[in-house]
């Protein structure tokens, strides 16, 4: 079946497409374009624990309805709706949990948790992955092995192919049983691995990583090996060829086996050489047929719901500029090339929900950290491919409203189509009070995206000028010219610029003449100020007298 909602066409996101594709093609510093986009809605995430006083939750939620928020994201785990035995679904605590959020006038988005909650950063619960899955075979068959020889339990393996099974009968129950909720949702998110992201459990305290460490392969059960055996098969034909290619002497594909050693595969350039991309191109491929073969089953039984389908990848951003070895924990996670890895989910027809929009750079040793290069490199190819992507915190926010700020920037000038804060506890008390985090919060990023047109009178621009709006708030480029948004000539020396902001909110700007190189020459005088007034389905206008 065909997804019901359709990516449709935005002009402005159109325009930032076709830049970037040419700076992604030069290898250049990927920079999007100010405004909100039109369909932009900002959610918070529920608390990780059961909801037991749903009179306090109500409180909770006109809370986040009064400050603008206009979505709740609710895990369902595994080990609540399928507990016990297989095909014996029990929907009751969440369509309890969904009947609250829409009797409150939120939309829902549900996350199909398919992974084990505790263990991971944040974790303040324990709903393992139901034990009845784990009876349906042997350890060896349904988890995964890390290279210290640690299985982790968070999430079945995707070589055991009888979970997608599993999942395809979760979704046609879920399904089968939301249909009250037909026009509640906002999208629906499918876990892919552990903590619900699409990676490898390589960074896991059990098998011994601390931060910032890469993390442990995750290659070395049965069925791994197996499978990179047969795919290495399948790429050379021949033991020979292979041989040939690698440098080596095996005596059949048997042999073929991943990397005997971790740290000096990584360490020593092992993972420049042809064995070594050939390993995580293989490494990530059984990850992005995961999603494949995931979302062929999910968008039958869930397209009928007219809503997008979202997966979420991690901001692994540590280790990201390591001057020996580059992006070594997010090799490791399985994150090898993320262009092909976002290539399926166009694919797929899947949004991308990516975190780490709020973290700062750390890039010296020993974190040679990097999320923000990171966030921006992976939104300019969403953008790039025309894949619809949503934004998330990494960790909690506490007392630094610079970190909402940031997440803003990136948010509003990267394409991201909505923004998800982590979590309900950290910006309503139990009782339905808002924190401090709120306000700040909201402020920055729970706009309601209005539609305005500014027209700009007496700009004048010489031959290989265009003219600009660059503005005070995240969203109108933070005085940040390489962020302006562009203005059309409509003749009789008249620019227009149509595109979003934030309703009701201030605004401070100005008009800048650019050429293609960025040399720019501003206007004189003070700043407009512009107070965007709320016009449902209309355009708001300013005509902006540019000043000599």
């Amino acid at each position: 079946m065909n997804q019901v909602h359709v990516w449709r066409f935005k002009p402005a996101r159109w325009l930032a497409m076709v830049l970037l594709a040419a700076a992604l093609l030069l290898g250049c510093a990927v920079r999007g374009e100010a405004a909100v986009d039109s369909g932009y809605k900002v959610s918070v995430m529920l608390n990780l624990p059961d909801i037991t006083d749903f009179n306090a939750f109500d409180a909770q939620l006109t809370t986040l309805k009064n400050y603008g928020v206009k979505v709740v994201e609710v895990d369902m785990w595994w080990n609540h709706f399928e507990p016990t035995t297989r095909n014996q679904f029990n929907w009751s605590y969440y369509q309890n949990v969904f009947t609250h959020i829409k009797n409150a006038g939120l939309l829902i988005a549900p996350i199909f948790s398919f992974h084990q909650c505790g263990g991971n950063v944040g974790d303040n619960c324990n709903f393992p992955v139901p034990s009845w899955v784990w009876s349906l075979g042997t350890q060896d068959q349904m988890q995964y092995k890390s290279e210290t020889g640690y299985y982790n339990n968070e999430y079945v393996a995707p070589y055991f192919t009888t979970a997608y099974t599993l999942y395809d009968e979760a979704f046609k129950s879920f399904a089968a049983n939301m249909s009250a909720f037909q026009g509640s949702f906002y999208k629906i998110y499918i876990g892919l691995g552990p903590a619900g992201e699409l990676r490898y459990p390589s960074y896991n305290a059990a098998d011994g990583w601390t931060y910032p460490g890469r993390g442990k392969l995750q290659a070395y059960s049965g069925p791994a090996i197996a499978s990179f055996q047969s795919a290495m098969q399948a790429k050379y034909s021949t033991i020979g060829a292979l041989n040939s290619a690698w440098g080596t002497s095996l005596s059949g594909f048997n042999q073929v086996m991943p990397p005997s050693n971790g740290d000096s595969f990584f360490n020593t350039g092992g993972y420049t050489i042809t064995y070594g991309k050939d390993f995580l191109t293989w490494y990530q491929g059984v990850l992005t047929t995961h999603m494949s073969n995931v979302m062929a089953k999910a968008h039958p039984a869930l397209d009928t719901f007219g809503v997008r389908l979202g997966a979420k990848m991690p901001g692994i951003h540590w280790q990201y500029n390591n001057p020996s070895v580059p992006h070594e924990a997010e090799n490791t996670a399985g994150l090898y090339n993320y262009s092909t890895m976002i290539d399926q989910y166009k694919t797929s027809n899947v949004d991308l929900a990516f975190t780490a929009l709020e973290l700062q750079d750390n890039a010296g040793y020993p974190y040679y950290s990097q999320p923000q290069a990171l966030v921006q490199y992976v939104a300019g190819l969403c953008l790039q491919k025309g894949v619809p992507h949503d934004a998330e915190n990494a960790l909690a926010i506490s007392g630094n409203s610079a970190l909402y700020n940031s997440a803003a920037f990136n948010t509003f000038n990267y394409g991201f189509d909505g923004f998800a804060l982590l979590r309900l506890e950290n910006v309503v008390t139990p009782s339905g009070a808002a924190t401090a985090e709120l306000s700040p919060f909201t402020q920055a990023l729970a706009l309601q995206p209005q539609k305005v047109t500014v027209t700009i009178n007496g700009a004048n621009p010489a031959a290989g000028q265009s003219v600009y709006l660059i503005g005070d708030r995240m969203e109108f480029g933070a005085w940040n010219t390489g962020f302006a948004i562009p203005a059309t000539n409509v003749g009789g020396g008249v620019w227009k610029a149509t595109f979003n902001l934030g309703a009701s909110h201030a605004y401070s700007f100005k008009a800048i003449k650019k050429t293609s190189s960025g040399a720019v020459t501003w206007e004189n005088g003070g700043n407009h100020s512009w107070t965007v007034p709320y016009i449902a389905g209309g355009t708001s206008t300013y005509t902006l007298n540019w000043q000599n």
